[in-house]
């Protein structure tokens, strides 16, 4: 009785100690335990031509619209979102999404009404 009642308790309250994220569409957006909605993106160390330039995954889930700062899952819509050309602009039925790769900049998305 007392283990069933741990794994239960565990189970309901996994989300906090789990930050995993999990495929949401086509590997370019994912969601975590707290429904928060991330786009992956590859960013580069260094693009230098004297070094050989070395990569990380990062998820961003902040974005630049109207010069708010919003939360990615209060605009988006995952069912039209997608990759245009396999570049860094993105798209779905509402908006453009374009992310720039510059450590200085924060958020990384800007979003554009599609007109």
């Amino acid at each position: 009785m007392k283990n069933s009642i741990l794994i239960l308790f565990l189970f309901l309250f996994s989300c906090n100690w789990n930050n995993e994220y999990h495929n949401l569409k086509d590997f370019i957006l994912y969601r975590d335990c707290n429904e928060n909605i991330y786009l992956k993106r590859e960013v580069y160390l260094s693009k230098k031509e004297d070094y050989k330039p070395s990569k990380y995954v990062r998820y961003f889930d902040l974005v630049n619209y109207n010069d708010s700062i919003l939360e990615l899952k209060k605009i988006i819509d995952v069912k039209s979102f997608h990759q245009v050309k396999k570049s860094d602009t993105f798209s779905d039925k509402k908006y453009i999404y374009i992310f720039i790769d510059k450590p200085a900049i924060s958020p990384n998305i800007y979003v554009y009404d599609r007109k």
